[in-house]
């Protein structure tokens, strides 16, 4: 029984947690014929399905369209079939309840007529987008995962579940999935559609987590696996990417982005140009995680202008503008006022709405250099020393000074 880890074993779990992030966020393309072999294979002895039926998409507007349609038509088919079972169905009885010279069981015909309809017909306008197997992919990483043996103590096993957890993975899963439902601006009627994306995210998350742990453990403690299984396992990280359960056991495979772009958090960003774009162009701008409108993504931050603040209503956009504009900008073009100086330090306000909370700055020039730097400091700041006194971790500037 393995209860602790060594000081090298607790070094390489960053190692093949970055390993398998790696290459869930690569831009590698998805050969269809092998990964069509791959996700057969995965399900061949499963028996969750028999035979997938597997669509290829090159983004998840792609992957949207094709369940809506499959909504409409299937609505369609529910709008047919209400003259048949509501009204031909009824009529029908009704014939045949005439033809019966008891008046009760006739009317019993009648009325059970009436309901077997109207229950077919609900049944029938339910399974428009609702018998969605979301589950798919959940029991096929459990089958995937089974058979795999190490001895692991209970604590052990928690703590590398929770070491094997990537918030940058569910970052842009959560990112992917949040913009997905704002940037189609679909109503309510379709955003039950967008559950089954959601959860294609969710699940590839997970799975990549999986993987990353189990290839630890065989490398690390020489975990027994199944040698059928785990190739299966990797190639479905590598070579087939994110799979979205669509109605009547499809199942979308969405193409990996063409370009990607992170921050040094790796969060989505970029400056100028869109963060993320699939081959048929769908795409959208993002800066340090903040999804963005055309309006300010095609522009470079430099290009960016203070009086934007003041017409902006969103409150997560207003703060990537302020981050992306500077302080020292939007004190230049905002016209801030100057509320106290002391020595080098100027204690300033900016009198527009651009923040939930008044913007206060501390505006401070280099005696040696001359340059300007601007920082924000709370709104309760009084003098320009007790916001210098602040930013210094409340030390006071004098003593400040004779310290460094």
């Amino acid at each position: 029984m393995i209860e602790t880890l060594t000081p090298e074993q607790e070094a390489l779990i960053p190692v093949y947690r970055d390993k398998w992030r790696k290459i869930a966020l690569s831009n590698k393309q998805i050969e269809t014929k092998k990964a069509t072999e791959i996700i057969k294979q995965a399900f061949a002895d499963s028996g969750i399905i028999n035979n997938p039926k597997i669509k290829f998409v090159s983004s998840p507007l792609n992957a949207f369209e094709d369940i809506k349609n499959l909504y409409t038509l299937q609505k369609q088919v529910t709008y047919l079939s209400f003259p048949l079972f509501i009204i031909i169905l009824p009529l029908v009885v009704c014939f045949y309840s005439l033809q019966i010279e008891s008046d009760y069981v006739s009317g019993l015909i009648f009325v059970l007529g009436c309901t077997l309809s109207a229950i077919t017909y609900y049944k029938l306008s339910r399974i428009i987008i609702l018998n969605i197997d979301t589950d798919i992919l959940a029991r096929l990483r459990v089958y995937l995962l089974n058979n795999t043996n190490c001895y692991l103590s209970k604590s052990l096993e928690r703590k590398l579940s929770r070491e094997f957890y990537d918030p940058i993975l569910e970052q842009t899963e959560r990112q992917l999935s949040r913009i997905h439902s704002t940037k189609l601006k679909v109503n309510l009627h379709y955003f039950r559609i967008l559950c089954p994306i959601g959860y294609g995210w969710y699940q590839w998350r997970i799975f990549v987590q999986n993987v990353a742990r189990l290839d630890y453990c065989i490398s690390v403690f020489n975990w027994k696996y199944d040698f059928n299984k785990w190739p299966i396992m990797q190639s479905m990280i590598e070579e087939v990417g994110c799979i979205i359960p669509a109605y009547n056991q499809i199942l979308l495979v969405v193409n990996r982005p063409i370009a990607l772009n992170l921050d040094s958090q790796n969060r989505l960003h970029a400056e100028g140009e869109t963060a993320i774009r699939f081959a048929d162009g769908y795409s959208f701008y993002s800066y340090h995680g903040v999804t963005l409108p055309e309006r300010y993504g095609k522009l470079h931050p430099h290009q960016w202008q203070a009086k934007w603040l003041l017409e902006e209503k969103n409150t997560e956009l207003r703060r990537a503008l302020i981050q992306g504009i500077g302080y020292s900008k939007i004190c230049q073009e905002l016209q801030a006022t100057e509320l106290d100086c002391w020595h080098e330090y100027v204690l300033l306000k900016i009198d527009a709405f651009v923040d939930i909370e008044e913007i206060y700055l501390l505006k401070m020039t280099c005696p040696s250099t001359g340059f300007i730097y601007v920082l924000r400091v709370p709104p309760y700041m009084k003098s320009a020393r007790e916001a210098i006194r602040w930013v210094n971790w409340d030390i006071d500037p004098e003593e400040f000074g004779m310290q460094t």
